[in-house]
């Protein structure tokens, strides 16, 4: 387990990552990242909170869980920004609006 200061944590069960307390998703996730669950957490409007440098890096990436943060809705437009920002095939979750 690595901290991400007062109040976040990440864990790392065999190339997935469960993250909480986020506001943005962190730099630095490991390329070969193949599920990110980061439900349940504090993250902002897309352009804040994941930005593409850190999601362009996750080539790896098959599911990201973003259910459950209170500022990103499942609408088709959050969606289909989200998903241009990963790789092909990767399954976005999102809790709809």
């Amino acid at each position: 387990m690595h901290g991400f200061g007062r109040h976040g944590t990440q864990h790392e069960v065999r190339g997935v990552y469960f993250v909480d307390w986020l506001r943005a998703l962190p730099s630095g996730l490991p390329p070969t990242l193949t599920a990110l669950h980061a439900l349940a957490n504090k993250l902002r409007p897309v352009e804040r909170s994941l930005p593409v440098d850190v999601l362009s890096d996750l080539q790896s990436l098959a599911l990201l869980d973003l259910r459950f943060n209170a500022k990103l809705k499942g609408c088709t437009a959050t969606h289909a920004t989200i998903a241009a920002r990963l790789p092909a095939g990767c399954t976005v979750l999102l809790t709809e609006p």
